[in-house]
């Protein structure tokens, strides 16, 4: 007698690790490390997911380089929705900002449907599964995009306020904004291309002024963008997003106090910009 399989009505999470197959090739030992700093990230914030009640139906698997994470939603538009989406991409983001933090970038989709998910029999099917797949295949740079059609899953009526009620929180261990605001962004702000309405915020956290002296991603940022010209977009894709950020108000009175005198282009930039506004 066979199983049937049970689908839940879902949001789902599909990462792959850009430039994965060098890192296994090249075997240099920076690039194990990288790896070895891969797989403890992931069982690390699973084990953290696991202890948080308002995250613990977030299921989580690691298989080479593509991460997958999913957990139930309703049906139905409804306002609890949104604490179960802050939720979910609030652990994207600790992924992709604690590996950013060690060179190692994302890109990925999420999106929404039936799925049958069992991380403990590496098995994942379904419609929310293909379509949050097929998303990152068009994510292009290192992001993480979301499906348009996920604010139906609440009763936010327009893009500027589902991200405005998604970034309304105050979790313990993410402080800043979980999506990226479009609206916030100065209106002469040429920096980033609005191409797309929804992307996680993952790199806010470097214009915190807790944890600001994280500078290690933008040196990774530095790094990587003059290595090789077929990746250059990418990594100058971040460099306007954080860009887009530092033009922001808010945190202009930060980036002076903690950068006065910094020697790093990107910072120079950022705050040669601030100075012109």
């Amino acid at each position: 007698m066979t199983n049937t399989i049970r689908y839940e009505h879902s949001v789902c999470a599909f990462l792959d690790i850009l430039g994965f197959e060098a890192m296994v090739v090249s075997k240099t030992d920076e690039n194990k490390a990288k790896i070895d700093h891969y797989y403890k990230v992931i069982n690390e914030i699973e084990a953290k997911l696991k202890s948080i009640d308002s995250k613990a139906n977030i299921k989580i698997l690691a298989i080479s380089d593509s991460i997958i994470l999913s957990s139930p939603i309703s049906k139905r538009a409804e306002s609890s929705n949104i604490k179960v989406l802050q939720n979910f991409f609030t652990a994207v983001n600790l992924i992709q900002y604690e590996l950013a933090s060690h060179d190692i970038w994302i890109r990925g989709g999420i999106s929404f449907g039936e799925i049958s998910f069992k991380p403990e029999n590496n098995f994942i099917v379904g419609e929310g599964y293909i379509k949050a797949y097929k998303l990152e295949g068009i994510a292009k740079y290192p992001r993480t995009i979301i499906d348009p059609k996920i604010i139906k899953t609440t009763t936010a009526a327009s893009f500027n306020e589902f991200i405005a009620r998604i970034n309304n929180k105050d979790f313990s261990n993410w402080t800043s904004d979980i999506l990226y605001s479009w609206e916030k962004r100065l209106q002469d702000s040429t920096e980033l291309s609005r191409d797309i309405p929804l992307f996680l915020d993952y790199l806010s956290p470097i214009f915190d002024t807790n944890i600001l002296e994280d500078s290690i991603i933008i040196d990774n940022i530095k790094k990587n963008i003059i290595n090789d010209l077929k990746h250059y977009p990418k990594y100058q894709w971040l460099v306007n997003y954080l860009k887009s950020k530092a033009k922001l108000g808010n945190f202009r009175d930060s980036l002076e106090k903690f950068y006065p005198s910094a020697d790093h282009e990107i910072y120079k930039t950022i705050l040669s910009r601030l100075r012109s506004t």
